[in-house]
């Protein structure tokens, strides 16, 4: 007998006995089972279960097989160490439904696994019934370095790649690609996420489910999810469908990204579904769209008391009712703060550039650049270039703007907001010319001019460009102001500003007049003035903002009461954005 068919029939017979093991209806007779089969299957030659190893975390069980990674579900508390690829088309599928998945409710993995940097590829599970992924529950375990590479789960409820359940457990470094159709409760991680840690995970798979789905876990509750990335080459969820996760409650979700195609019903997500409590920051949308019904939002479909900051989303978004390019329905003491939104907005009812409805909420620091349209249904209401709907006693908006083309075959449509109270709105505006709008139930109007580097002093008043927003002095952004945490490819905001070319001044000495000539890079704030060899402004020539190109400035040798000025020696100051620029003139009798 080869060696290959004895690893065949140690598997099938190991594989037989764990099946008769989870049909056990008593826990006492379960460990029975669980000690026999340890005693027949412990040992070396054939039936020898792993490459090495005791099993403690200074000396881990080895797999290198899939015969020895189905071993694993008789040890639930052991610690292992994968040291090879494993690829489960190897894995004897008596029953046509696939991979066993290891561990279960009443046996819960609460060990450790080291993937090593390893793959596991081919798993694939269609049983029809729910908790599966390559373990079935993980409780208090942890599990780090592994990928797991063309997976296919299909059928049931609570499904993930990793894991059906995962509760009390560190998860890191997992990468996951494959697909999952389901039914309630799927992710890319886990179905359901309880009391976890999840980190540094990156995801790229197909999803098509029901309800509660997200890219790392369908149903997240009390657990922190950091560092993750994930990516849709198709995505679709009838309810609560979320980039990183369905429905979350008080969970934490930091540094992660979305990006793809994404469809939905009712209550959709960049980032988040549907969230009460938590928070959301330093995550981003980069790129794709997202269309459902609503709420729906680039970052949080429907947010509850949840904290949202330095978020930014580039999804294109369109829904029917509560649709905003961040934020879909931000109610019930909910914040955002250093959020923007830069996809284009199709909606219905309470359309928003970067939220569609805002209720007893907050949004401070915060900007929306996409066009809104409330032109895909017809009965269109409540279109606004930041906010569709503001409503509630306790809310306000502040230090926020908003800049894209507002279009409505409705009524209340607003260059700011469309629709409800301006009585908590401050110093917050909207650009009248590129809005298109005139009104807004709630803001200040403003012309480009006025809302573009360098900015009319009575704009943005009170803002901090310290440490909150910086300027665009670039143009690489349109020169508006830009956050600090924008989340998107910009000008280093300290790099050295462009600076006029050649400054010519002509002729010089001079008798009558001179001609000081320069081309400006970009448009941008002016200002050319005289001084005396005393450093007393005598002439003001230009104070304003100019246009790109060349520009020639005449001096008469006179002050700004057209007086003549003593002969003598003066310096011109040019003075573009942050660029000062001095030059010597001789003045003759």
């Amino acid at each position: 007998m080869s060696w290959n068919l004895h690893q065949h029939l140690g598997l099938y017979i190991r594989y037989l006995w764990c099946r008769v093991m989870n049909k056990c209806s008593t826990m006492a007779l379960k460990w029975v089972m669980m000690c026999v089969g340890m005693l027949l299957f412990s040992g070396g030659g054939a039936f020898a279960q792993f490459a090495g190893g005791s099993g403690t975390s200074d000396d881990p069980y080895l797999i290198q097989s899939a015969i020895q990674l189905d071993s694993l579900r008789a040890y639930p508390n052991a610690c292992f160490r994968q040291i090879s690829d494993i690829d489960l088309n190897d894995y004897p599928d008596s029953t046509g439904d696939g991979w066993v998945p290891l561990c279960s409710f009443s046996s819960p993995f609460t060990g450790s696994y080291d993937g090593n940097g390893m793959r596991i590829l081919n798993l694939s599970s269609s049983a029809m019934h729910n908790v599966r992924g390559l373990f079935a529950v993980i409780d208090g375990a942890e599990i780090r370095n592994l990928e797991l590479n063309d997976f296919q789960i299909n059928n049931g409820n609570s499904l993930g790649g990793l894991a059906g359940v995962a509760r009390n457990s560190l998860v890191t470094g997992i990468r996951a690609y494959g697909t999952i159709f389901g039914n309630d409760i799927v992710g890319g991680i886990a179905g359901e996420i309880q009391n976890c840690v999840v980190s540094d995970c990156e995801l790229d798979f197909f999803l098509y489910a029901h309800e509660a789905g997200g890219g790392v876990g369908g149903w997240v509750t009390s657990s922190q999810i950091s560092n993750c990335s994930v990516s849709f080459s198709y995505g679709y969820m009838y309810y609560n469908f979320g980039g990183i996760v369905g429905y979350a409650v008080n969970t934490h979700i930091s540094s992660c990204t979305v990006s793809g195609e994404m469809f939905g019903g009712s209550k959709s997500g960049g980032i988040v579904a549907e969230m009460i409590g938590g928070t959301v920051t330093n995550c981003h949308t980069l790129g794709g769209a997202l269309q459902a019904g609503g709420p729906v939002g680039g970052i949080v479909g429907e947010a509850f008391g949840t904290g949202i900051a330095d978020c930014s989303s580039s999804l294109f978004i369109r829904g029917h009712s509560q649709t905003g390019g961040a934020v879909g329905f931000l109610n019930a003491g909910a914040s955002m703060s250093r959020c923007s939104a830069w996809g284009d907005v199709e909606g219905r009812g309470k359309t928003g550039g970067l939220i569609g409805t805002l209720t007893n909420s907050y949004a401070i620091d915060s900007f929306s650049r996409g066009n809104v349209s409330a032109d895909h249904w017809s009965g269109a209401q409540s279109a606004g270039g930041f906010v569709g709907l503001i409503s509630g006693t306790n809310y306000g908006i502040l230090n926020c703007y908003s800049t894209g083309l507002v279009t409505s075959t409705g009524v209340n449509t607003g260059g700011f907001s469309g629709e409800g109270s301006s009585a908590s709105v401050h110093s917050s505006y909207w650009d009248m010319e590129s809005s298109g709008c005139s009104t807004s139930f709630a803001g200040l109007g403003r012309t480009t001019a006025q809302m573009t580097w360098p900015y009319d002093q009575d704009t943005y008043q009170g803002w901090n460009f310290s440490g909150i927003w910086h300027h665009d002095l670039q143009y690489g952004q349109g020169g508006y102001p830009l956050l600090l945490y924008s989340g998107v490819d910009i000008s280093d905001p300290h790099t050295p500003p462009a600076q006029p070319k050649r400054i010519d001044v002509a002729p010089n000495p001079f008798r009558e007049h001179t001609e000081i000539s320069f081309d400006l890079p970009r448009r941008g704030l002016l200002q050319v003035e005289i001084f005396d060899l005393r450093g007393r402004k005598v002439r003001t020539l230009i104070d304003g903002t100019s246009a790109a190109g060349k520009h020639t400035s005449v001096w008469d040798g006179r002050n700004d009461d057209g007086k003549k000025l003593a002969s003598g020696v003066y310096l011109v100051r040019v003075i573009y954005g942050a660029v000062t620029s001095i030059r010597r003139l001789t003045l003759l009798k």
